[in-house]
């Protein structure tokens, strides 16, 4: 479907969007390493969690937290690994091209439901859908090189106009907007979280996109509540940054090297949280808090079985 739009009347707003990301990016480049990677795994779940929100899920925090770190050192937590895929995918492979077969493979990650019933996962609507689908990556592909960030915005109206899935639509959307963002700032890692802002706006948001959507043919005033978006979800990241713990690379602190002696000697070889407290005379709040950070450092990693049966290991070729 196409959209035409007031680029003379954007100036101003993609201007502005693009001052944020730049201060936010500039802020990010004061941290040090380990303070980024925690940075930048925070919002990534604060991503997944707003947009299963935006869909009516509700996922707790410290699953996703874990979930992301775990898909970061090569484990899996099945029941939201299919939107931390997603997630990593369009922000870390954001050079390579989106193709139908990308879509139809983020679909069936999702395992979306609709209508009180399972859908068929990576699946077109129809043939019609999947034609459209073809259709809008190629455009999106073309549009490489216009303005990256106007890019962005109107790939989430035109994927959105096209809708080729049965369900699931949104969270695919959002994710093509990510990787259109990831391209416009050319790194994988971001420190501000789109759909978070989405969240807190969304009655604007659904009825800026149903306003576009029901007009069909001019995208300016969408494009207008994108880029002002997009500003605000730029501004809502200095708090967490300026908030973010310096000296994060300096290593283990005492707590998690007490326990990472004993784990690199083999006593034991796996770990549970509860365990961890005992070893290291701490609460299970704290001990959590150590492990997620480092399964995010990519030191520990996450066994598949979850609940009660959650253990975690050192990393293959993990060096003190």
């Amino acid at each position: 479907m196409p959209f035409r739009q007031d680029i003379d009347r954007l100036a101003a707003p993609l201007g502005r969007a693009r001052y944020e990301q730049g201060r936010v990016a500039g802020r990010a480049e004061t941290l040090d390493p380990g303070s980024r990677r925690l940075a930048a795994l925070g919002t990534l779940t604060g991503d997944v969690l707003a947009s299963a929100a935006l869909e009516g899920r509700r996922l707790h925090r410290a699953r996703v937290l874990t979930a992301i770190a775990g898909r970061l050192g090569r484990a899996r937590d099945r029941p939201v690994d299919g939107l931390v895929r997603i997630a990593l995918d369009a922000a870390r492979d954001s050079g390579a091209p989106l193709t139908p077969a990308r879509l139809l493979d983020w679909h069936a990650a999702l395992r979306p439901a609709g209508r009180g019933r399972r859908v068929r996962a990576g699946a077109w609507r129809d043939d019609a859908a999947g034609e459209a689908a073809t259709d809008f990556v190629r455009w999106f592909e073309d549009a490489r090189h216009a303005e990256p960030v106007l890019t962005a915005g109107l790939a989430h109206l035109r994927f959105l106009a096209v809708s080729p899935f049965e369900a699931g639509n949104g969270p695919i959307a959002r994710a093509v907007t990510d990787l259109a963002l990831a391209r416009a700032e050319e790194t994988g890692v971001r420190f501000y979280s789109l759909a978070a802002r989405m969240r807190r706006e969304r009655a604007a948001y659904e009825g800026a996109l149903a306003t576009a959507l029901a007009d069909g043919t001019d995208a300016t005033a969408w494009q207008e509540w994108f880029l002002g978006c997009l500003a605000r979800a730029c501004a809502d990241a200095h708090p967490m940054l300026a908030a973010a713990p310096a000296g994060a690379d300096d290593g283990p602190n005492p707590r998690q090297r007490t326990v990472l002696d004993r784990l690199r000697a083999g006593r034991p070889a796996r770990i549970t949280s509860t365990r961890w407290a005992a070893m290291a005379g701490c609460s299970r709040d704290t001990a959590i808090r150590d492990i997620n950070e480092l399964v995010g450092r990519g030191i520990l990693v996450r066994s598949e079985a979850g609940g009660r049966s959650t253990s975690y290991g050192l990393a293959e070729g993990w060096e003190d």
